[in-house]
């Protein structure tokens, strides 16, 4: 955003969010590493009281330079401000008749001060105007963790419950209060467009695959495994069924990695105290494992992946249930049993965006060609999923 720039009717979302009337005599942007992500600094004065100045998080719809219309751009912003102007009020809404107020659904999340795709009255498609506009966590003290470190146990617990809780509380307004779901959560999602995976990309995770064959001959006999299952996995993508059972479907950020969480540190103990996840515009309905599969294989450190990832899907598998008891929902589906069952049925299903995206979280050098290097840390971690999923059986021989 251009220094020349303002938001339009700031006074206006700002008096909304703080219940008060106040003027805003200043706005002054600075921009992040996308031009479409912002500090925002303004001085507004409330009635009777002194000048304020105030910081937040701006994001505004992405453009492409090189073209006009980007209907995937267009779609994704359109979908994370329905996601925090209606779905987030509705599902907190839907805990507080359900007397659920230690954690509500809101506080998951950053703030949203105002979201709107266009501030052009009664437009539906996203324009220069439309923004949302969040309170801002690095001033608050939230960090974003280091991608290449992973995250620890005590940070990737404190991540895993705010997932589980994300997941199992439209569950819960599903099974309870279906009607209301449908007319205020699922419109958010029927705008979602998921990028294909285009052919280059499918060249270069074959090509990174044989890089693994010759840092490690060990995993030789192996590679072939996981062509095969990326190659049933691209067929199934053009002829996928729809879904047969709800059970474990519910809203999904369908990218979660350590790259959509920031995390607030105790001051002397160095603890995790507090998560915020980000980032929904590719929000999607889909299996809870999706998100749980891809975080746990992209995002946390390799010792507790190696060692620890059943005790991570236990905490995971905890903190879900914990949810749906609160709301008293019959448990006989979400067994124990029933999850590990269903979660084998799906995971094979994410190595193919797992092998896309890892390079792209892992890495933190680029070559001249913009992609990245993968060096020997990364290809260990390259190493150490394919293993695992070879030691559950998800991926065919």
């Amino acid at each position: 955003m251009a220094e020349s720039q303002k938001i339009i009717n700031l006074n206006d979302i700002l008096s909304k969010y703080y219940k008060v009337d106040l003027m805003v005599y200043e706005q002054s942007f600075t921009q992040y590493w996308k031009p479409t992500l912002c500090e925002l600094k303004v001085l507004i004065e409330k009635k009777k009281a002194e000048p304020e100045e105030l910081f937040y998080f701006v994001k505004m719809c992405e453009q492409d330079i090189k073209v006009y219309i980007r209907i995937d751009h267009l779609s994704n912003f359109k979908t994370e401000v329905d996601f925090y102007d209606t779905a987030v009020p509705a599902m907190t809404e839907f805990q507080r008749r359900k007397s659920i107020y230690a954690r509500t659904y809101q506080n998951l999340f950053p703030k949203c001060i105002g979201a709107r795709v266009s501030a052009e009255q009664g437009k539906r498609l996203p324009d220069e105007s439309g923004i949302l506009l969040f309170e801002h966590l690095g001033r608050m003290g939230y960090m974003n963790p280091s991608p290449t470190e992973g995250l620890y146990m005590s940070a990737c617990e404190i991540v895993l419950a705010n997932l589980a809780e994300m997941h199992a509380t439209p569950i819960a307004m599903r099974i309870l209060c279906l009607p209301d779901f449908k007319s205020k959560v699922v419109p958010c999602l029927i705008n979602t467009k998921q990028p294909k995976i285009r052919s280059r990309r499918y060249k270069k995770i074959n090509e990174m695959l044989d890089e693994l064959g010759d840092f490690d001959f060990e995993m030789l006999p192996y590679i072939p495994s996981v062509k095969r299952t990326i190659e049933m996995i691209k067929h199934n993508t053009l002829f996928n069924d729809s879904f047969s059972d709800e059970t474990w479907i519910t809203l999904c950020h369908s990218n979660f990695s350590i790259l959509n969480v920031m995390l607030k540190y105790d001051t002397k103990t160095a603890i995790p105290i507090a998560c915020k996840l980000l980032d929904f515009k590719t929000l999607e309905y889909s299996y809870c494992f999706n998100d749980l599969v891809f975080f746990l294989s992209t995002s946390i450190n390799s010792t507790l992946f190696k060692y620890h990832f059943d005790f991570m899907l236990e905490s995971y598998f905890s903190s879900f249930i914990q949810v749906l008891m609160e709301y008293d929902i019959d448990l006989v589906a979400y067994s124990r049993n029933n999850f590990h069952k269903h979660l084998n049925i799906q995971a094979p299903n994410m190595i193919l965006k797992i092998l896309q995206a890892l390079p792209y979280i892992a890495c933190n050098k680029y070559g001249e060609d913009g992609e990245p290097i993968l060096g020997s840390k990364f290809k260990r971690r390259l190493r150490d999923i394919i293993i695992l999923f070879l030691s559950r059986d998800w991926l065919k021989n």
